[in-house]
């Protein structure tokens, strides 16, 4: 099979972040997994 070409603007954390931050939450980095990544956003209830 050939090697898949991904290809992006690299925006998708950047804009996640400012969302999260505009609802008062915050986006962090959760180094448990691997090999990957996982971004997890929380956000105030109510």
């Amino acid at each position: 099979m050939p090697p898949k070409i991904l290809v992006g603007a690299g925006l998708g954390l950047p804009l996640a972040r400012r969302l999260a931050r505009s609802a008062w939450g915050e986006v962090s980095y959760d180094p448990e997994l691997t090999p990957g990544a996982r971004f997890v956003v929380r956000l105030p209830s109510g």
